[in-house]
């Protein structure tokens, strides 16, 4: 299908105020494929279209996809999102202006750089199309071997900084894991896991986000206490960082003199701590805690507060600590354990 100047759709004949009301309930992919018939009405969608009411997502794996989708702007994972793969992109490959086509052809011999090319491609044509920033990036390393700061360069330079940035894979090599942490901003959820049997080695970082979570297995070897005083987020979750009593008092000292004001919730899953050698030197409140139960839309149930240990910091901000265990039910089963640290955001009177 040849591209026409002057697409015969009867909307585009209405009034404009008329034109944005009909173009504005359509769906996200609908929206697309109408700004691909034509410049006209590609330029229709971009001024009818509010900024960053659409999100874009891009997923650089096995199988590259890029999502675009309506919703709360704080909606990690919305079941309405409109998936686009590798095969959908090819077909309408012919839409896109003549230099961007032959910037993919160019990479056709080379699988790795080809399938990077082509997200990086429709998500900047998508963010241009619907005015707004990229919103997600999704990273499988395995998948991007040596190509994970070429990933990270693109979006530093297409902008500041990004909502959420999710990093995940087995084979994660210091490099790469360094770049994601010291080299892009994120703005409201980080979340990176790491499985090798290598220990990583110290990376420092120094970490300013709403909401992270952490997860190494066998263990987080490139973060240590000193690193997480040092962080500055609302929400915490680490699996495999390995607390011990000397450590966790110096980070509560730490907190009770004003470290992370931001923090509401931290847990880390790993194995049993000694509260009572934890808590040396640290006075203890009495009474039951301000609140039973936490709760946040990143929890998969209300934290229980009963039966924690409550502190105050020099500001008089509660917090509320608890120790809890479950026994995976394996061939072989085990106790794993659970710190909370839950800070309640107001004062007692």
């Amino acid at each position: 299908m040849q591209e026409t100047e002057n697409p015969r759709f009867p909307a585009f004949k209405l009034p404009l105020n008329l034109r944005y009301h009909l173009i504005r309930h359509l769906d996200p992919i609908e929206l697309l494929e109408l700004a691909l018939v034509s410049r006209e009405s590609w330029r229709c969608v971009q001024t009818a279209i509010p900024k960053n009411q659409i999100k874009v997502r891009a997923n650089f794996c096995y199988r590259p996809t890029v999502s675009i989708y309506l919703g709360n702007q704080k909606n990690l994972l919305d079941e309405h999102s409109s998936v686009m793969g590798i095969g959908y992109m090819k077909v309408r490959n012919g839409y896109l202006k003549k230099e961007i086509k032959n910037e993919l052809y160019e990479c056709a011999g080379n699988i790795g750089r080809m399938t990077i090319t082509w997200i990086r491609v429709w998500s900047d044509y998508l963010c241009q199309t619907f005015n707004c920033a990229m919103y997600s990036v999704s990273i499988h390393p395995d998948h991007c071997i040596g190509r994970v700061p070429l990933i990270l360069n693109w979006l530093n330079t297409r902008q500041s900084s990004i909502e959420n940035l999710f990093f995940a894979g087995e084979r994660v090599v210091d490099e790469d894991l360094s770049v994601v942490i010291n080299n892009c901003k994120v703005n409201h959820y980080l979340s990176i896991s790491t499985s090798t049997i290598f220990d990583i080695k110290p990376l420092h970082p120094t970490i300013k986000t709403d909401y992270i979570r952490l997860v190494g297995i066998p263990s987080i070897s490139w973060m240590s206490i000193d690193n997480l005083i040092t962080f500055d987020c609302v929400h915490i979750d680490l699996s495999g960082f390995i607390f011990d009593e000397m450590g966790l008092n110096r980070y509560l000292k730490a907190w009770i003199n004003g470290c992370n004001p931001r923090m509401e919730y931290l847990k880390a899953s790993g194995h049993f701590i000694n509260l009572e050698e934890a808590l040396h030197d640290i006075e203890l409140e009495n009474g039951p805690p301000p609140k039973r139960f936490y709760n946040h839309h990143l929890l998969d149930e209300p934290f229980d507060a009963t039966g924690g240990i409550r502190i105050r910091r020099n500001n008089e901000d509660l917090a509320t600590i608890k120790q809890e265990f479950v026994i995976r039910p394996k061939s072989q089963p085990r106790i794993q354990y659970f710190f909370t640290f839950v800070v309640w955001k107001f004062k007692l009177k």
